[in-house]
């Protein structure tokens, strides 16, 4: 178990606003009764009494009952204060407050109890104010983790919520039953990509009822804050008779008056993560006598079945399912892929280190497109892929290699190269990643930024709830994958002194003096565009959700290519008769293992 999964609080701190009355202030046209700027501190956690201001949740093992260990189920044995101590799993260091799961301890049978752990809950309880925590280091997305900061009571208020290696933070807000407390809700048109921007989180699921969502309560995902980083960060919590909302920051991003408690003001803040106001919920009825709770768990049932934890869930199943039909349209949507300028940067990054030019890997190679062009550099050719109709389909088109011999193909996963005949171990001497984002509209596009919005409506909006961890890797341009030298256990045979990465038109921005992505645009149909879409694996699982959508005229990919030519003024037009140019942001990573 990896050492990285550490919680470590500088401090906690509790406001509470000055006056009775709540005041109305304005952020754009939502009502948001708060007190902000008026707050004094009411309460801190600090590394003087951080420890003494909890209760500790402690597993039973003298039941038949797995919920007296934990009540959701977690591979995890929790400790009371005293073990807790005598462990090293709760400490201060400095000042600051550290939480940690036991990291020494090798479990052998994944059929009894888990990793010794902690779950802490206030002994104080609250109803309203402004909470402001203070991480100096969060734990680091992993396999398995499920680190949590919650507000509690039979619902939750869920600050900080990661689980295993997603790249992104749930903030989340559950209810009881609506009957009983009334609708809550989040407006549905709040949360970018769906409309205004009152609320910066990607909007998950709207309705904060668990009885109605399967325990998914109203769900924001938030991809941008401190989650996950060695380095810490600052959340924060605002709570009142007209709202709740959450913010958080980057160390060195963080407001002033924020985590010196001076002058904290909301109103300041900008747009929040998070927003309910009392326009769709009864906080008072809904939200009352919340105590803090600090979680760290692995694996368990979480809202859902918990499949999530399932090696079968992050190979991405989407692709595996493939029918031979659905196969040979993904090779015609993908088209025909060209040596071109990331190709050229490849091979002299492998010629500058002496590299040979024996065997090359495609791993995850789809229907060939990348190993074909690779055959022609290489004497041996592997593709390899999970999906067998892909693999099919590759064998199918066929292709010699430079050697002269055929392009071998294999149906294996990444995670499964060891059972390859073709690859021997410790054989690779470089490994490359590249990713392009190729939706990106030229600026020579008529009404180029509405075209983009469109676009960008279909990824962010109707397909955000069907994106994977893998998808969100590439999305970011690989800006959080992990490298090599990064890992718990580190692949020291490659280093950054030996690595290259090189990216291209980041956020669709032409290069400076140029006037064109790099490689050139493409100028294409929108029939073409939509027959590209229709491979994307969020778009195949988008279809599965709503099989009474998918392929009508309410079809995620049929609306975006209405809603591009409305945009270019041509909605008229069939989509055969409407061409634009668009382009792609391309990462490249690049990385060569040491000769010594």
């Amino acid at each position: 178990m990896a050492s990285q999964i550490w919680l470590l609080m500088a401090a906690l701190a509790v406001a509470v606003g000055a006056h009775n009355a709540d005041v109305v202030r304005d952020r754009g046209n939502v009502n948001t009764g708060s007190d902000s700027g008026h707050y004094r501190l009411s309460d801190i956690y600090n590394s003087t009494n951080f420890f003494d201001r909890f209760d500790y949740w402690e597993s039973f093992t003298h039941t038949a009952d797995y919920t007296e260990v934990d009540t959701t189920s977690g591979f995890v044995l929790y400790q009371n204060f005293s073990e807790a101590q005598r462990l090293g799993l709760i400490q201060t260091v400095g000042d600051v407050s550290v939480i940690r799961p036991d990291t020494e301890t090798v479990i052998t049978d994944p059929t009894g109890y888990g990793r010794k752990s902690v779950k802490i809950q206030s002994i104080s309880n609250y109803n309203h104010g402004l909470f402001i925590i203070d991480f100096s280091h969060l734990p680091s997305l992993q396999c398995g983790t499920w680190p949590a900061l919650t507000e509690l009571t039979a619902i939750s208020v869920d600050i900080y919520e990661q689980w295993n290696t997603y790249n992104f933070n749930r903030q989340t807000l559950h209810t009881t039953y609506n009957t009983s407390i009334g609708n809550c809700t989040f407006n549905s048109t709040s949360a970018l990509g769906m409309g205004n921007y009152h609320m910066t989180n990607h909007l998950y699921s709207d309705n904060c009822d668990v009885h109605a969502t399967d325990n998914i309560g109203c769900s924001t995902w938030d991809y941008e804050g401190p989650f996950g980083s060695p380095d810490g960060g600052v959340y924060a919590l605002e709570w009142t008779s007209s709202l709740i909302q959450m913010w958080s920051w980057h160390p060195g991003q963080v407001p002033a008056g924020v985590k010196d408690g001076t002058m904290p003001s909301p109103n300041a803040w900008g747009p929040p993560g998070l927003l309910l106001t009392g326009s769709t919920c009864n906080i008072d009825r809904a939200f009352k006598n919340q105590s803090i709770m600090i979680n760290l768990d692995f694996c368990g049932t979480t809202a859902g079945d918990g499949a999530e934890w399932t090696a079968e869930y992050h190979l991405d199943p989407t692709f595996r399912k493939y029918t031979p039909e659905q196969a040979a349209a993904y090779n015609r949507g993908r088209g025909v892929s060209k040596p071109d300028y990331v190709f050229e940067e490849i091979l002299q990054f492998h010629a500058a280190g002496h590299g040979q030019y024996n065997t090359a890997l495609d791993v995850g190679c789809g229907t060939g497109q990348v190993t074909r062009v690779l055959a022609r550099y290489f004497d041996h050719v592997l593709g390899a892929d999970p999906s067998e109709q892909m693999i099919a389909q590759a064998r199918r088109i066929g292709g010699d290699t430079k050697g002269g011999g055929p392009i071998e193909y294999e149906v294996l996963g990444a995670e499964e190269l060891d059972s390859s005949t073709t690859i021997l171990p410790a054989s690779v001497d470089l490994l490359t990643a590249k990713m392009a984002s190729d939706a990106l509209a030229d600026p020579s596009t008529p009404n180029a930024a509405a075209v983009q919005r469109a676009l960008s409506e279909l990824e962010d909006g109707m397909l955000g709830p069907f994106e994977l961890p893998s998808n969100r890797l590439s999305r970011t341009m690989y800006d959080t994958l992990p490298l090599p030298w990064s890992l718990y256990r580190p692949v020291t045979e490659f280093s950054p002194a030996d690595s290259l990465r090189k990216e291209w038109n980041r956020d669709g921005k032409l290069e400076i003096g140029a006037t064109d992505f790099v490689g050139g645009g493409r100028d294409q149909s929108l029939e073409e565009l939509g027959i590209g879409l229709n491979t994307a694996s969020m778009v195949t699982r988008w279809r599965e959700a709503y099989p009474e959508l998918a392929g009508t005229d309410q079809d995620c990919v049929a609306l975006t290519l209405r809603r591009v030519a409305e945009a270019m003024g041509m909605g008229s037009k069939s989509p055969a008769d409407v061409r634009l140019k668009l382009g792609s942001a391309t990462a490249l990573l690049l990385l060569r293992r040491r000769a010594d």
